[in-house]
């Protein structure tokens, strides 16, 4: 957990929330073009919520059933 702490995830997660904003569709030309788009979505969005999906995954190990 001492990773999102850090000054460089912040900054990172900063980046992420950016890209993600300012991510345009208008010059997709192609179907290829948007598959590649949407898997670089995809990716920045599972990204943003890879702190929320590790820490749920830790709660979920550590509580009493």
């Amino acid at each position: 957990f001492e990773l999102f702490a850090t000054k460089g995830w912040k900054q990172l997660m900063e980046e992420v929330e950016a890209s993600i904003d300012a991510f345009k569709v208008d010059n997709i030309n192609s179907e290829q073009e948007l598959m590649v788009a949407r898997g670089q979505l995809n990716q920045l969005r599972s990204l943003k919520g890879l702190q929320s999906v590790i820490e749920q995954a830790y709660e979920d190990l550590t509580s009493d059933p």
